[in-house]
């Protein structure tokens, strides 16, 4: 029995987990008497916008040798241009529901589970977005089967991502639409920052928040802002408590030259955008920039298509080779043959030279 149980990408190179399992000699007990895993791979060019190369992967043993090798993927995988032929050709129907409410779709029904914090989604987590959010939602068969999922939608930069939720048994893509940003995340230019002086270990309240400045961190994350030569920041550790939860914001101040700035920290689960925006040395005094997107919870707005060609499947070629090692045994006293004879011409030759 082969089994495709998962694909990996580790660099340039999509790695596929094959698990084979050899049932014994009676099926109907449903007993494995020998089980691995291969590891072939698809390697892409280095623009990723197509497959250049399979690596097999060989299971060794002592009188045999199992080859296995990917020598096909889907056209969307292989191919950067047909995934976006595919993607352009998907007809996508809006709807709009609340947390808890349902879309019927044919035999299947959609449930919104709501945003969910940390985000799930693998192609989420491999982009280092600014922002964004995660819908959670739930389907339900026909038969009562359910199948969790993830849809998200973000920015990095001015760039807009859009990550969908697979179903390839329903043949379903599910993403977030735009709208999702406009209800969930206020334009900066809208937010109305309240300013907060505080010293550090002191508490102040805001809108049924409790702040407090902890301390502070020379270990600035750099990759939130671009640095210049000259630039001296610090980040500061805010503690953030309403009720009984609590998170730790991270604000930076950089002073370039003598123009201070201060990058902000959004804690996305309650929308606030915290400024370290001042810092007194004389007094100790710390100036905080504190606001909060104006949310518009009018229902989570999703765009569903059906009927998607099917992405998670792979040709792949197993071959066994019977007897292999007894060709590398035979290769290997070859070898040992050649030189040998090398060694004894070598020394008859030497002794010929000294005789004469």
């Amino acid at each position: 029995m082969v089994t495709y149980e998962a694909d990996t990408l580790i660099g340039k190179a999509r790695h596929y987990d094959i698990s084979f399992k050899q049932l014994g000699n009676d099926s109907s007990q449903r007993v494995f008497i020998d089980s691995f895993v291969t590891r072939p791979n698809a390697v892409y060019s280095n623009d990723f916008s197509k497959i250049a190369a399979f690596n097999p992967d060989t299971r060794h043993y002592a009188g045999k040798d199992i080859f296995t090798c990917v020598v096909s993927l889907p056209a969307q995988v292989a191919d950067a241009e047909q995934a976006k032929l595919m993607e352009d050709s998907l007809k996508y129907a809006s709807f709009t529901a609340l947390q808890g409410d349902s879309i019927r779709i044919g035999k299947e029904v959609l449930v919104i589970d709501g945003l969910q914090y940390p985000p799930l989604h693998e192609e989420f987590k491999n982009h280092a977005l600014d922002v964004g959010f995660e819908v959670a939602y739930h389907i339900i068969d026909e038969n009562g089967k359910k199948e969790e999922g993830q849809c998200d939608i973000g920015l990095e930069g001015s760039l807009l991502y859009k990550f969908a939720g697979k179903h390839e048994n329903l043949g379903w893509r599910v993403r977030p639409s735009e709208q999702l940003l406009d209800q969930w995340l206020s334009p900066e230019d809208q937010l109305d920052y309240s300013v907060l002086s505080i010293k550090k270990g002191q508490e102040i309240s805001w809108q049924g928040y409790t702040l407090s400045i902890s301390g502070f961190d020379k270990n600035v994350d750099t990759s939130r802002y671009k640095v210049e030569k000259g630039d001296i920041s610090i980040m500061g550790l805010v503690d953030v408590v309403k009720g009984e939860k609590s998170w730790l914001s991270k604000p930076i101040f950089v002073l370039r030259g003598n123009a201070p700035m201060s990058i902000k920290d959004y804690l996305i689960e309650e929308g606030l955008h915290i400024r370290l925006s001042a810092i007194d040395p004389a007094t100790g005094t710390f100036e905080l920039k504190v606001a909060k997107d104006k949310r518009i919870n009018s229902g989570f707005p999703l765009e569903i298509a059906t009927n998607v060609p099917r992405s998670d499947y792979i040709v792949l070629e197993a071959k066994i080779f019977p007897g292999i090692n007894l060709y590398w045994i035979g290769s290997i006293l070859m070898m040992i043959g050649l030189l040998l004879a090398w060694w004894f011409k070598y020394k008859e030759n030497k002794e010929w030279t000294s005789a004469s």
